[in-house]
């Protein structure tokens, strides 16, 4: 039996349906001309909304899709969704796109997810699809490439893939920034990369100056990320995820006591900005 989909809103008005009606050749569709968040709702609090919105215009800027609406519109557009759906549970997708003349704003979700994940085994794109992607920086509807890359990857066996450069160094996963511990030292690839400025990496860096955690935002090789003390992914929707294996080598430790204290602080901080 086919899902139904649930409800989504479009310039502020809601459709029972999920659909919307846009030109074929109107930008948006032709040439995935427009931008995407994705985060959780929980008891109808958005998580770490106003970052997720000035990550949005800053990329709506640069594809002349501004002016972008609002962290309080989309906060508006939200709570009227939680309603048309009947949830105050939700994984959400901000979108903004090109239609025609028209630049337009939709919200749409699925149901939130409670299911614990296990430690990921991650392994590497597909050839083809490995090196750095352009407007990497921008999570953009043109989003083919990072897709089949997680395809063929949950096909392999992995729970995520990742990006190298020519070069072998580590820019990100599929869907989630990459972490890496050794000697103590927390380490992620830098902005300078082509790689996404994730909320929940920016959060994470706070977090780690704010504890006195040791962090440097430093390229990385695969042959090091292997020879890690501890790895760990982050994303909005799965929060931190501890590193089992990468490429089938396991770590020597698993959820090891800086990933534990890491997602711990992360969990109260996102309390922390529900209320």
């Amino acid at each position: 039996m086919a899902e139904v989909p649930l409800p989504a809103i479009v310039d502020g008005a809601v459709r029972g349906d999920g659909r919307v009606d846009v030109l074929l050749l109107g930008g948006g569709l032709q040439q995935g001309e427009g931008l995407f968040e994705t985060l959780p709702v929980e008891s109808g609090h958005p998580h770490f909304l106003d970052r997720h919105a000035r990550r949005l215009a800053r990329g709506a800027d640069e594809l002349e899709l501004a002016p972008a609406p609002d962290a309080e519109t989309w906060g508006d557009d939200l709570a009227l969704l939680c309603q048309a759906c009947g949830s105050s549970d939700l994984a959400a997708r901000l979108m903004l796109f090109r239609d025609g003349e028209r630049v337009r704003r939709g919200v749409a979700a699925q149901p939130l997810s409670t299911a614990q994940l296990g430690p990921a085994e991650l392994g590497l794109a597909p050839k083809g699809l490995l090196g750095p992607r352009p407007h990497a920086h921008m999570k953009t509807l043109n989003y083919l490439g990072p897709r089949r890359a997680h395809a063929a990857g949950v096909k392999a066996g992995y729970d995520e893939v990742l990006f190298l450069m020519e070069d072998g160094t580590v820019l990100e996963g599929s869907r989630s920034t990459v972490f890496m511990i050794a000697g103590g030292v927390v380490r992620t690839a830098p902005l300078d990369l082509p790689i996404l400025p994730g909320v929940t990496r920016e959060v994470l860096l706070e977090i780690c100056e704010e504890a006195g955690t040791p962090v440097r935002e430093e390229g990385f090789s695969l042959e090091e990320l292997t020879g890690a003390d501890e790895a760990f992914l982050a994303a909005s929707l799965r929060g931190v995820r501890p590193v089992s294996k990468v490429q089938g080598q396991p770590l020597p430790a698993v959820d090891g006591p800086v990933t534990r204290e890491l997602a711990g602080l992360y969990r109260k901080r996102v309390r922390a900005s529900n209320r």
